[in-house]
């Protein structure tokens, strides 16, 4: 299982805002990245599932990694590509990557400042 960074795509210093982006095959193991939990925060996956699914995973300590909904209380789980706004402020965010034999998808986050 190879562990995968993800690549910080752009920062805005008038208005910040972060864009990180993970391509992910099967087995690989998402590294979390640190984002602002007062901050809005939304997620973007596309690609190939092959019968597989992206859960996004959040953590307030850094140890224990949950499944995080969203703004109506529905988790936020990709078995087809997709668009959905995270509802719960933590600190560490993570896709959960369980794709099938042939999936390749790309997971983008995105969060700001707050409003």
């Amino acid at each position: 299982m190879a562990t995968v960074e993800a690549k910080n795509l752009r920062v805005r210093s008038e208005n910040p805002i972060t864009v990180y982006q993970w391509n992910l095959t099967p087995g690989d193991e998402p590294a979390a990245v640190e984002v602002n939990p007062s901050a809005a925060c939304s997620v973007q996956v596309a690609g190939m599932f092959d019968g597989g699914e992206i859960d996004i995973m959040g953590s307030i300590d850094g140890d224990a990694f949950v499944p995080l909904k969203d703004k109506i209380g529905a988790y936020v789980s990709f078995s087809e590509e997709g668009i959905a706004t995270l509802g719960q402020a933590v600190r560490l965010v993570k896709p959960n990557n369980l794709l099938g034999g042939a999936g390749a998808v790309s997971v983008t986050i995105i969060t700001g400042s707050a409003s």
